[in-house]
């Protein structure tokens, strides 16, 4: 979205967006997301999934509550047609994220940007989870 555009319900300018959920056994989520523009003009829209973890690592937990070891995201192969990623958290057991088609993938510590926030902190890391905005939002694919 540039800063041109606005989106505005009093036009009817925006996108609907349906999340279904369905679950074929306790470790198997499907999810189908669906938007649809509802303005007068073709516009785009980015749609963002991420499988959800704990963020139970950075200094700001309480020791007793905190693990000694990040998740680790791993892109993997994929049957046809897909992407995949594979999640390894200390706490739960090996998970494979999916979806339909070949999309790009964005990875992120999800870490809050201490230095544009808190004048004078340093970031716990590079990877901020304000990189995932830039990105789509700002077309910065820097960080």
């Amino acid at each position: 979205m540039n800063s041109s555009t606005r989106v505005s319900l009093n036009e009817d300018r925006y996108f609907d967006v349906l999340v279904e959920y369905a679950k074929e056994s306790p470790e198997d989520i499907l999810v189908r997301i669906t938007a649809a523009n509802r303005g007068p003009r073709s516009g785009r829209s980015a749609c963002v999934a991420d499988p959800v973890v704990p963020h139970d690592w950075s200094n700001w937990i309480a020791e007793s509550n905190r693990t000694s070891t990040k998740p680790v995201l791993t892109q993997v192969d994929a049957t046809a047609g897909a992407t995949a990623v594979a999640v390894t958290h200390p706490l739960l057991d090996d998970l494979i994220f999916s979806c339909e088609g070949h999309v790009p993938l964005l990875f992120t510590e999800n870490e809050t940007n201490h230095e544009r926030l808190f004048l004078g902190q340093k970031n716990e890391s590079p990877y901020v989870k304000d990189g995932i905005n830039d990105y789509i939002v700002q077309g910065n694919m820097a960080r």
